[in-house]
């Protein structure tokens, strides 16, 4: 089982599909898209106070963020409390307080009026709350660093597509102060290589042979210490410039969500982060999902979604932590 499908991501899967963080991703792939008649007709955004759902099939439940609606499904707030709704023809709604609203049924355009976020953006949002499922930690849980032993991780960039041709690399390297020596492979061997004197992160020079769009890179970090053998070693990351015609749909994209019309900040963050997932972008993805939580830090969904992100990273230990986070509360 993999990952989420991502745009243009070929090359990239051609050199996942046998490397080692394959485990983690595979344990933590989301589940494969509902069938055509489970698609929902709207999903439930953010829920400020007292928000109830009565099913069209009978019985009421709680509201809450990623709740999926259904066409007949009535949303009701309280004196005290407010609801934001997003509908599969793209538009979002802010309901507010003391009022309901009856879903119409998918693929409609009769949903009453609000702000369109794109015509592909309910699929986006799909896509980003499917990994609000928080099966496979157990197996996460394993994958822990044995306390005190030295090791490098990669941070970033990991298992994404990236906006420049010019990154920065990052990493942690535990227990160690020597030289390391960073590596970048393209498809034919060797791109790059550079030694590195006790830092933990390098941008990548103008001037160093150029790093092409459509090409998926891997790259790691590894000491140079004659003494030390055998040499400890990153495992290796993957990344891949994204081209500057996507780059324009990005921005499409990302100019349809208006920080003046989406004035709540915890659902314009979420909604961007979803934008940045469907184009591989998992980096970005991970630090508007940072910013949505800054809002609402208690809500164990959002949490959950952080934690799939860092993993499909292969960010194995900031994963568990927002995990952890979630056992916790």
């Amino acid at each position: 089982m993999g990952t989420l499908p991502l745009k243009g991501e070929n090359t990239m899967r051609h050199f996942t599909a046998f490397m080692v963080m394959i485990l983690t991703l595979s344990v933590l792939a989301p589940h494969a898209a509902a069938g055509e008649e489970d698609v929902p007709a709207a999903i439930l955004l953010s829920c400020t106070g007292e928000v109830t759902v009565e099913r069209n099939s009978g019985g009421k439940i709680p509201g809450s963020f990623g709740l999926a609606l259904y066409a007949g499904d009535e949303v009701k707030t309280s004196a005290a409390s407010e609801a934001e709704i997003h509908f599969e023809n793209g538009m979002w709604l802010q309901m507010g307080v003391s009022s309901s609203m009856k879903i119409k049924g998918t693929r409609t355009k009769t949903q009453p009026s609000g702000v369109k976020v794109g015509d592909e953006s309910f699929k986006v949002v799909q896509n980003m709350m499917r990994l609000k499922d928080p099966r496979g930690t157990s197996s996460l849980a394993a994958l822990r660093s044995a306390p005190g032993k030295p090791e490098i991780a990669l941070i970033s960039p990991c298992q994404t597509r990236v906006l420049t041709a010019t990154p920065t690399f990052e990493w942690e390297s535990s227990g160690l102060d020597e030289e390391l020596l960073l590596t970048i492979y393209n498809e034919k061997g060797i791109h790059y290589e550079t030694k590195i004197p006790g830092s933990a992160s390098y941008d990548y020079p103008s001037g160093a042979p150029a790093l092409a769009t459509g090409i998926s890179y891997s790259w790691a970090v590894e000491t140079t210490d004659l003494l030390r053998v055998p040499p400890l070693r990153s495992t290796a990351s993957f990344f891949e410039v994204i081209s500057e015609d996507e780059t324009g749909k990005l921005d499409e994209s990302l100019g349809m969500i208006d920080p003046k019309k989406i004035p709540n900040c915890s659902t314009y963050h979420f909604l961007r982060a979803s934008v940045y997932f469907d184009h591989g972008l998992l980096e970005d993805a991970i630090n508007e999902m940072k910013q949505a939580m800054e809002g609402d830090a208690g809500m164990k969904e959002m949490h959950s979604i952080l934690a799939r992100l860092y993993a499909e990273a292969g960010r194995t230990g900031e994963a568990m932590s927002e995990y952890d986070r979630i056992f916790e509360k």
